[in-house]
């Protein structure tokens, strides 16, 4: 896969570029934070390996969403309204 596929893939899903290894040899992966700054943690970051198939970085990419998910519906069950 080309590494321009990667990042339209992840930036489809949300995520953002934060650090990019892709040409360095016995690194080849990029690094992508979640769009919503507010969500940002490290279990939360996707790293895209070159050198595995896009089902296992999809794979990765899904559970990362999912626990997102979570944790955004617990922000959003926390908040108070204003009345």
């Amino acid at each position: 896969m080309k590494k321009e596929n990667a990042i339209s893939i992840a930036a489809a899903m949300g995520f953002k570029l934060d650090y990019d290894q892709w040409d360095i040899e016995d690194k080849n992966w990029i690094r992508f934070v979640l769009s919503n700054d507010d969500l940002d943690e490290k279990n939360f970051r996707l790293i895209w390996y070159k050198d595995d198939s896009i089902e296992q970085n999809l794979k990765r990419a899904a559970n990362i969403l999912f626990k997102a998910g979570q944790k955004a519906k617990i922000q959003q069950i926390n908040e108070y309204i204003y009345l």
